[in-house]
């Protein structure tokens, strides 16, 4: 995840306060051996602190290249759809508030513009909850801690879905993609969009007017992941993303 200035600021702030601190016991405990374990421990955490600045830096740096190379990858694939699909004239971003919610309002423009469902982001938080409670099963697989192993607290996961603003993923697009029976393309910077749920693909009329069609970024901002929606284009409407 990127940093803002302020936090590279806080930084630069901190490293400067150790700097004086580790000045003050040079001066302080020249002769003193005892204080040179706390001199050492400063010098250590303002070099570790410098460290991480200038991997701040690179990064900031370096982000904007990467937003390029994403959109310029996504507007490749875009052009590909089009290119390939019969009576398609491409696809454009509605552009989502990167709230922590942006995979649920992309999901709920979807769901409106193709096939006439109007339901909110909380109201989709609530229905993805609720699907993974009644199919725990099927997602225990990719609900696993990255530092323990071990298996999350479904009720507890399913309750962050639906209290906070914690961000949605591919559990999450699953979950809605079931529960609504409905296709799920995914597009993102390398490959081809992901396909999910096209097993169900002959058992619902929804999926006649259209898979669920969003864009996945990793780069767009600084907060990390984003998802926008991707609307189609009319005919009288430019080839701009």
């Amino acid at each position: 995840m990127l940093m803002t200035d302020k936090s590279i600021k806080n930084i630069n702030s901190e490293c400067f306060t150790l700097q004086k601190s580790s000045d003050s016991f040079i001066a302080a405990s020249s002769n003193v051996p005892r204080k040179n374990r706390q001199k050492n421990r400063i010098e250590r955490k303002k070099k570790e602190l410098e460290r991480i600045r200038n991997e701040i830096v690179f990064e900031d740096e370096s982000s904007v290249d990467m937003r390029k190379i994403e959109q310029d990858s996504i507007i490749a694939t875009i052009e590909k759809m089009s290119y390939e699909e019969k009576d398609f004239f491409g696809l454009k971003n509605e552009q989502i508030n990167p709230d922590g919610h942006c995979l649920y309002r992309a999901f709920s423009d979807q769901l409106a513009v193709r096939h006439g469902i109007y339901v909110s982001y909380i109201e989709l938080r609530s229905i993805a909850a609720s699907y993974i409670r009644e199919h725990q099963q099927d997602f225990i697989p990719f609900l696993f801690n990255d530092e323990t192993g071990e298996v999350k607290d479904v009720e507890l996961y399913c309750q962050d879905i639906e209290h906070t603003a914690m961000w949605g993923g591919e559990v999450e697009i699953i979950a809605l993609a079931r529960a609504y029976k409905v296709n799920v393309e995914l597009i993102q910077m390398r490959g081809p969009p992901l396909k999910i749920n096209y097993e169900l693909s002959n058992q619902t009329s929804l999926n006649d007017k259209g898979a669920i069609r969003l864009s996945y970024y990793q780069h767009m901002y600084a907060l990390g992941a984003h998802y926008n929606s991707l609307r189609d284009k009319t005919r009288n409407e430019n080839n701009n993303i």
